[in-house]
């Protein structure tokens, strides 16, 4: 027997992972736990535990690749998928991994893209954020209903109890609460953040977000802030970079995450004093060059270019990087804008095929 869990890395994951372990041993007996990202990783675990119809496993992922959502998918696998608000996964990520806010948004994306196929599927459980405020005893009763595990009262209220000193009755972010340092009410961490960062968090949450409802991913505009100066990498981008010395690249990013398809990258330029003249080259590189452009640049004025691309490997982060192709003694480049939207249908990634 194999119960499944994926979720975002977020406390509501963890949490409900735990919930999920307690009612299994209670109430199914002895169980053995297994976690994978990949299907190779799938079948490493599960070869070292017998035959699965003679074992009971509990198996968790938080950042499946897309081979490993499709075998879960197209084997009808009941899964319980956990599944936090974007705000609260890069708040929970940045405090209990210790990272900065840039890459803790950028774990975030990742575990939404990553997980889009399964919130998509009609085999899943689905327990989003509003799943902190309710009843242990009630998310019990809905999971072990989905597992096909009989739970009655008295086992629900021992399970309970397992969890909880109150028993049923106690909210499922009381047991976050108490065992997760780091755990926070939906909507209350951002709050701590400092007002750029929490404006830098809200202008991406809503796109990502649009993937919790089971809608597409369909656009967004990249911040600045996300991009890198190749002369100075290490600080904060402010769009504008000087055109004189030798042809080299300029900037690279955002390493933000994409959902499969077609994409088109829109991006506005604003160009001073180049009279010699140059040649932009910009690509776009997701674990390979996806698609290049090269375009001359004006000597000055506003200036506008595409790059059409397409994402198969949600798990690989996605940079356009920009390069002059000849050298310059005058000149500036201005980023203002950097907007990607979708340019055709989500990829049929269920095509995928996988054995364990």
């Amino acid at each position: 027997m194999l119960l499944s869990v994926f979720g975002t890395p977020s406390a509501l994951m963890y949490g409900g992972l735990n919930v999920v372990r307690n009612l299994t041993e209670i109430v199914l007996g002895p169980y053995q736990l297994a976690n994978a990202n990949s299907t190779e990783q799938l079948r490493e675990r599960l070869s070292g535990l017998g035959p699965i119809h003679d074992a009971k496993v509990v198996f968790y992922s938080d950042l499946p690749d897309p081979d490993l959502c499709a075998l879960f998918v197209k084997t009808r696998a009941p899964i319980v998928l956990f599944v936090d608000n974007f705000d609260d996964v890069v708040a929970y990520a940045r405090r209990s991994r210790d990272m900065t806010l840039n890459d803790s948004i950028r774990l975030a994306s990742r575990s939404f893209c990553a997980l889009e196929p399964l919130i998509r599927s009609d085999l899943v459980l689905k327990l989003d954020a509003r799943t902190h405020v309710r009843a242990l005893g009630e998310v019990l009763a809905d999971i072990a209903a989905f597992f096909g595990a009989r739970l009655n009262q008295a086992k629900r209220e021992e399970v309970a109890r397992s969890l909880s000193s109150e028993g049923e009755k106690a909210s499922l972010f009381a047991y976050l609460a108490k065992v997760l340092p780091h755990a926070a009410l939906p909507g209350k961490a951002i709050q701590q953040m400092a007002i750029a960062d929490r404006t830098l968090v809200a202008q991406l949450s809503q796109p990502y977000s649009a993937i919790v409802s089971g809608r597409q991913l369909e656009h967004m505009d990249w911040p600045i802030s996300f991009f890198m100066d190749s002369a100075a990498p290490d600080s904060l981008f402010s769009g504008r970079v000087e055109l004189l010395g030798p042809a080299r690249f300029l900037a690279y990013g955002p390493y933000l995450h994409l959902t499969p398809g077609k994409w088109c990258v829109d991006v506005v330029l604003e160009v001073q004093e180049n009279h010699s003249g140059n040649q932009l080259y910009a690509d776009i590189y997701s674990g390979d060059i996806l698609s290049v452009v090269t375009t001359s640049l004006p000597a000055s004025g506003t200036y506008r270019l595409q790059i059409s691309f397409e994402i198969t490997n949600p798990l690989e982060p996605v940079q356009v990087r920009f390069q002059t192709l000849s050298g310059a003694i005058e000149g500036i480049i201005t980023f203002n804008r950097i907007a990607v939207r979708r340019a055709g249908p989500v990829l049929p990634d269920l095509r995928r095929e996988g054995a364990v």
